[in-house]
């Protein structure tokens, strides 16, 4: 470029003169006279530019003034383009410039046009013309601008609403949504270009808005058992408040313009805009810090849960127990252990001793259910929390989870044989500081068991009043008492 040419701020690309090639004149730029004016499409490399030289004439400079507009990586084609429309409208604002001039009798671009100040404070004036010209350039019909916004809200409200219904893994009902959204665009479509009304679509769109994000909050409301999920909740139904009260208010109480091209400078947009730095920034931040609060909390169900049979493992159980307050900590533990293991692992293979794993943990849930915790506490033994049980009662349910066990089939394995499970029974107390005092103590009554003959529940001395309290069962299942 010229060592003197002054070029506007509005373009950061600097091209020497031995780097540019000047690819073309746009159309209607072949005379002398409209030369004068310098529109010109340059080629930088694969960089295309429109370049204007505003003539000397329309200021009261003593040289003209070029400016270049990146145009960008462009197809040569889609350049010459996009170059004949900015050179046509770079034409039609100089013609209006020197009308205003000669109608003032003017000098000088700055006062007619008032965009910007004699004196040093001007100097910007061509990035100005060019800002005015850009924006003439690349506006967009009010219409047009009215649907794609609505389009926008409306996709917003459905993205809000599968983010809420994924979250708290409730069925997403896609087809119905969509459907609704379908609905929503051919009305929009209606008021915008047919009814040209900027009321009705703004209603549409907030109370659309609204019913669909409300949609999500009405199934996914009973989910939330957290804090921070009952925040996202709650922020959710803010969000839809919001908007139900915007619509009301600016339809039915305000006496707002219906002109889509009177939008900008409304007070529904101020509001829309207040509400959304306001109301609406709340959403985004609790619904973080909910992805946030499950992602912790899924890593901590996956660290204290035994991925074989979906049972505590033995940190989990841990923590469910100490979790609980004094009240809850008083009742009864079941430590039991298959009967023969390594022997079912020796002769049967160790995917099918995974499957007695499996069944057992599956009898143990079954029967212990609402009572307590259970867990795999390691290889082939269980364990189950029992609080507020006695031991008693607690002998009552390992009994028939032995039962239970004993009497299950294999055959779907190809496997005749039935198995068996020993078990030990103890109390958990108050003066108990420590988990494993209890554990120990069950443990003890689970080894007397073993050595009577497995296939028994035995109950720790320390918690009964007679020497020894057992329950055996013959391979029938009969229960005997001693």
């Amino acid at each position: 470029m010229a060592k003197n040419d002054n070029v506007s701020r509005i373009v950061s690309l600097h091209v020497s003169a031995a780097d540019r090639e000047i690819i073309s004149v746009p159309k209607g730029n072949r005379n002398r006279k409209q030369r004068s004016s310098g529109l010109y499409l340059v080629r930088s490399g694969n960089i295309y530019l429109f370049q204007i030289r505003i003539p000397k004439r329309l200021s009261s400079r003593s040289k003209s003034t070029l400016v270049r507009i990146s145009l960008g990586p462009l197809a040569h084609k889609d350049a010459r383009e996009t170059a004949d429309a900015l050179a046509a409208l770079a034409r039609q604002c100089f013609r209006e410039i020197e009308k205003r001039m000669t109608d003032n009798g003017a000098q000088d671009l700055l006062n007619p046009l008032g965009l910007g100040h004699e004196g040093p404070a001007g100097d910007d004036w061509p990035s100005e013309l060019i800002s005015m010209f850009l924006k003439g350039a690349l506006s967009v019909q009010p219409t047009f601008d009215a649907f794609a916004s609505g389009l926008i809200f409306m996709g917003a409200s459905y993205c809000y609403g599968s983010g809420l219904l994924s979250h708290f893994r409730v069925p997403m009902q896609t087809t119905q949504r969509l459907t609704f959204v379908v609905l929503y665009t051919l009305v929009l479509t209606y008021l915008v270009f047919v009814e040209k009304s900027l009321i009705s679509q703004l209603f549409l769109t907030d109370m659309a808005f609204a019913f669909l994000l409300g949609w999500a909050i009405l199934r996914v409301r009973r989910q939330a058992s957290s804090g921070i999920d009952k925040a996202l909740v709650v922020t959710s139904c803010i969000v839809v408040l919001d908007s139900v009260s915007r619509a009301t208010y600016f339809t039915f109480f305000t006496g707002s313009s219906n002109d889509f091209a009177d939008f900008a400078d409304s007070a529904y947009n101020l509001a829309v805009h207040l509400t959304t730095i306001t109301v609406c920034m709340f959403f985004p931040f609790s619904a973080l810090a909910a992805v946030g609060h499950t992602a912790l909390e899924r890593y901590r169900r996956a660290a204290e849960t035994d991925e074989l049979t979906g049972l505590l493992n033995r940190r989990g159980f841990r923590h469910a127990v100490e979790r609980g307050d004094n009240a809850a900590r008083h009742g009864s533990l079941i430590i039991c252990d298959i009967d023969h293991f390594k022997g079912i692992n020796d002769g049967y293979g160790h995917g099918f001793g995974d499957e007695v794993i499996r069944g057992l943990g599956e009898d143990l849930l079954q029967v212990i259910g609402p009572h307590g915790c259970t867990a795999r506490y390691g290889g082939e033994e269980f364990v189950a929390f029992l609080p507020g049980v006695d031991v008693i009662k607690a002998r009552d349910l390992a009994q028939s989870l032995r039962r239970a066990f004993a009497e299950r089939a294999w055959v779907a394995f190809d496997v005749s044989a039935r198995f068996t499970v020993s078990c030990g029974v103890a109390s958990l107390r108050a003066e108990d500081t420590r988990l494993e005092a209890a554990v120990e103590r069950a443990d003890r009554a689970l080894y007397a068991a073993k050595a009577a003959g497995r296939n028994r529940v035995f109950v720790d001395t320390a918690d009964v009043q007679t020497p020894l309290h057992l329950a055996t069962g013959n391979s029938a299942g009969e229960r005997m008492e001693a």
